[in-house]
């Protein structure tokens, strides 16, 4: 599943070293490619979790809310129900297959979730898994296996109000994020890099804050520390680094995202 990935600045040193000395543009560019690609993998899960969530409110709604509920937030996907659960619909094909037996806010509920792109089928090796572990707690597991890349991360995130719009467009509920990631390049499509990232700070999703203040990202704070480093080998590609949401800049393109090296 194709999604946008949005661009944010302000990565804070893990020493007081600048970039003045012994800056290599190279090693800017893949630390740009990981914090953005750890931001894109947050982004895919609290949507993800939005999706759920929304299927869970309409499975619980009669018809006249359901409408609404589409009008709302589903205008451009239609939900079908299966025996295993929900699947969405987007020009006549499956585009996200969920399955449950519980609802999605009840304790120890895990809901699974399948993905179909153009490219391939959906696949064992290609799934989230979304267990409850709490009111309006829940723990998001993803691995994916891509032509680029493979996936794997645990999320622990806290929804907050919903806050309207179109779940396609965005997540539709606010958000506080914990947790890690680890991305693997595929070798035959880029370099060789292996991302680790571990949110240090509370990752903060506000679609409320987006669309009144135009602040340019919908993520209002938090802190990752992330490693990249040559699978093969083992080796730093980069010296490791603090990235640090920055609301107030995101609206900057990528070549004013700076590291600060060692």
């Amino acid at each position: 599943m194709k999604r946008i990935i949005y661009l944010f600045v302000a990565l804070v040193a893990m020493s007081s070293c600048t970039i003045s000395e012994g800056w290599n543009s190279d090693k800017d560019l893949v630390a740009k490619m990981a914090a953005n690609l750890s931001i894109d993998e947050i982004r895919n899960q609290i949507h993800i979790l939005s999706y759920a969530q929304i299927i869970d409110l309409y499975s619980r709604s009669g018809d006249g809310e359901r409408e609404i509920i589409e009008d709302q937030h589903l205008p451009n996907v239609r939900l079908r129900q299966t025996e295993k659960g929900w699947n969405v619909v987007r020009d006549g094909r499956i585009a996200l297959s969920f399955e449950c037996t519980t609802p999605l806010d009840t304790l120890g509920s895990v809901w699974t979730v399948k993905v179909a792109t153009d490219k391939q089928q959906i696949t064992a090796d290609q799934y989230w898994t979304i267990e409850c572990t709490g009111k309006n707690q829940w723990q998001l597991n993803r691995h994916i296996v891509e032509l680029s890349r493979s996936t794997t991360s645990t999320f622990d995130v806290v929804a907050g109000d919903q806050v309207g719009g179109q779940v396609q467009s965005g997540p539709v509920y606010q958000y506080t994020i914990e947790g890690k990631c680890e991305i693997v390049q595929n070798e035959e499509v880029v370099a060789p890099y292996r991302i680790d990232m571990k949110i240090m700070e509370p990752i903060v999703y506000d679609n409320y804050k987006y669309y009144t203040d135009y602040t340019g990202t919908a993520f209002t704070e938090g802190k990752m520390s992330i490693r990249v480093n040559n699978y093969q080998t083992g080796e730093a590609v980069v010296a490791p680094f603090h990235y640090t949401i920055a609301p107030e800049y995101s609206n900057q393109k990528i070549e004013y995202l700076y590291i600060y090296q060692k």
